[in-house]
């Protein structure tokens, strides 16, 4: 019994590691209307995060769009803006939220309709 136990309470705290202490996103909507993103923001947050699942997320600028991809993943996602330091991806697949310190630390979340178990995942990020 206590083996089972253990094994839950280590499934649990796992799982605590990648949930976001606030509610978790049921779904990914495109803004209605499209918001225009300010390039000068953006270009803020142009780079690679350590993901609290282990995984990193991307940011890359090309031309004028900007694209998000997860790990060693080559599917680039574009992001729009769907509010104050917060994208989505064109194919609703992911929805980032990020915000600086007065040190210029980006840290945020990002919710993954689709992780690499099929479920959706919701996970901390820090650059």
């Amino acid at each position: 019994m206590s083996a089972i136990v253990l094994a839950s309470t280590q499934q649990l705290a796992s799982a605590a590691d990648n949930v976001s202490a606030g509610a978790i996103v049921q779904s990914i909507e495109l803004p209605v209307p499209s918001l225009r993103m300010d390039p000068a923001m953006a270009l803020e947050y142009v780079g690679v995060y350590d993901l609290s699942n282990g995984d990193t997320l991307k940011i890359v600028k090309r031309g004028m769009l900007f694209y998000a991809s997860l790990g060693t993943d080559e599917v680039r996602h574009r992001l729009v803006t769907a509010g104050k330091s917060t994208f989505v991806s064109v194919d609703k697949q992911l929805k980032i939220h990020l915000e600086r310190d007065d040190k210029g630390v980006a840290s945020g979340e990002v919710f993954i309709a689709v992780g690499a178990n099929g479920l959706p995942v919701m996970a901390s990020l820090r650059r």
